[in-house]
C-alpha cells in the first residue's frame, strides 16, 4: 500500500520534459525542471512535444481564451499522463519484488475484543474524557487502520467520538454517531489511519452522555496475569483510560490518563494493520528515477501508436503503429534488451530490494539495505 497522491507530488519533478524548440507550437508552463538531471524526451527519438502535442486533446480548438490557456490545458494534460506513467513503473517495480508485497494486510479485520457486554454491566459515569489509549508499534512503515466504531450503550443518543494524536493539540478525526441500538451493539464504518509514530486516543465525554455505557470486558481478568494492557497483538497495545478534564475541545495533559483493564466504556474497535511503503519509496526516489523515465516513456509512446483522440495530422506519415510497438517491445523472439521495454526490465533489476530489510515489521532486518547498480549518469 501506499499513498498514490503523495507519491506523485514527489516523484513528478524528478525527472522532467525538455520544452518544444518550436515556439509556434504547444509550450510547457510546468514539468520542465528535473531533480535527477535526466528527460523523458531523451528515452526515445519519437517522444518530442510536437509528437506528443499531435495525439492530444485539440485545446488549440477549445475555444480558450488565449494561447497561455492553451499551453496551461496541455501542460495539466501531459502532467496527468506523466503521473500515471510514474505509478504504473512503481507498480512493476512492487509486482517484481515478491519479498516487498503492496498492500498486504498484517492484521484483517480482527475486532478489539471479540466479546460483548452483558445488559446488567452498566459503566457509571463519572463526567470523565473516556476512551482507548492505542499505541502502534513503532514501525516507520506500519499503517493501522480503525475500519469500524462499535458503541453499546442502554440509552439512545448522538454522541461525538474523537481521535487524538500525541504531540498534537487538536483531534485529527471526529464522527458524530446517532446511536439508536437500545443497548445492542451498533457498528459505525470509518477510515481512520494511525501510523507506527506516536499514540493515538480514541474518545468521547462522558459528561455528554446519556444514560450509562455498557461494559464489554466485564467477564475479562487482565490484571491477574499480569497485563499491563489489553492483549491485542503484536502490532499494537490498548488500554482504557479515563482523564478528569473540562472537556475534549483539544488534546489534555496526558498526565492526567488514569489507565484501566476493567472497563471498555462502551466501545470496540474492527482494526486491520497495514503496510504503508509510501515513506520509503519517497525517501529513495532517487534510485527510481530510471523505472519512472522509461514507463512513463512507454505509456506515451503507446498513446502516440493508438492515437486515441483519432487526430489525423501529419506527424502520422512519420511512423506507423506496428513500428512504434516494436521500438517498445522488440520482436516475439524475446530480443527486447535495447527496446524501451528492455530498459524498463533492466532498470528495475538495478533496485535490488534486499529483504534483509530496513523495517522490522513491513521490511524486515536490515543489513544491506538497498543495493542500486546504475544505468546511467548519477
Amino acid at each position: 500500500m501506499y499513498n498514490v497522491s503523495e507519491i506523485k507530488n514527489e516523484f513528478i519533478g524528478l525527472v522532467g520534459w525538455n520544452q518544444n524548440e518550436y515556439s509556434t507550437g504547444f509550450q510547457l508552463t510546468d514539468l520542465t525542471t528535473s531533480a535527477s538531471g535526466l528527460f523523458f524526451n531523451e528515452v526515445h527519438p519519437i517522444l518530442t512535444l510536437e509528437n506528443i502535442a499531435s495525439v492530444c486533446p485539440e485545446f488549440d480548438q477549445m475555444n480558450l481564451a488565449n494561447t497561455a490557456a492553451v499551453n496551461a490545458a496541455f501542460t495539466a494534460w501531459l502532467k496527468k499522463k506523466t503521473e500515471a506513467g510514474i505509478v504504473n513503473g512503481l507498480e512493476a517495480w512492487i509486482e517484481q519484488k515478491a519479498e516487498f508485497g503492496t498492500s498486504k494486510n498484517l492484521l484483517n479485520r480482527s475486532d478489539l475484543f471479540s466479546t460483548t457486554g452483558n445488559f446488567t454491566d452498566l459503566e457509571t459515569s463519572t463526567g470523565k474524557i473516556v476512551g482507548f489509549e492505542i499505541s502502534p508499534s513503532r514501525s516507520k512503515s506500519l499503517m493501522l487502520k480503525v475500519k469500524k466504531l462499535k458503541l453499546q450503550f442502554d440509552t439512545d443518543q448522538t454522541i461525538e467520538i474523537k481521535l487524538f494524536k500525541s504531540g498534537q493539540k487538536t483531534e485529527i478525526e471526529t464522527e458524530s454517531v446517532v446511536y439508536n441500538s437500545s443497548g445492542s451493539v451498533q457498528e459505525v464504518t470509518v477510515d481512520w489511519s494511525l501510523s507506527g509514530e506516536g499514540s493515538y486516543f480514541i474518545v468521547y465525554d462522558q459528561q455528554l452522555l446519556s444514560g450509562s455505557a455498557i461494559n464489554g470486558v466485564k467477564n475479562y481478568d487482565f490484571t491477574s496475569s499480569g497485563y499491563t494492557s489489553f492483549p491485542s497483538g503484536r502490532y499494537l497495545k490498548a488500554t482504557a483510560f479515563c482523564a478528569g478534564v473540562a472537556d475534549a475541545s483539544e488534546l489534555w495533559d496526558l498526565k492526567e490518563n488514569q489507565y484501566s483493564l476493567s472497563t471498555n466504556y462502551g466501545l470496540n474497535l474492527e482494526l486491520a494493520v497495514e503496510c504503508d511503503y509510501t515513506s520509503f519509496l519517497t525517501e529513495q526516489k532517487l534510485l527510481f528515477k530510471n523505472i519512472i523515465r522509461y514507463s512513463v516513456a512507454i505509456d506515451l509512446m503507446r498513446t502516440i501508436a493508438f492515437n486515441p483522440e483519432s487526430r489525423v495530422n501529419r506527424n502520422e506519415a512519420n511512423f506507423t503503429r506496428s513500428e512504434i510497438l516494436y521500438e517498445i517491445n522488440g520482436d516475439t523472439q524475446g530480443r527486447n534488451s535495447s527496446t524501451v521495454f528492455g530498459r524498463l526490465t533492466k532498470a528495475i533489476a538495478a533496485v535490488q530490494f534486499d529483504k534483509t530489510g530496513i523495517d522490522s515489521i513491513c521490511l524486515p532486518c536490515r543489513k544491506r539495505s538497498v543495493r542500486f547498480s546504475s544505468l546511467g549518469p548519477y
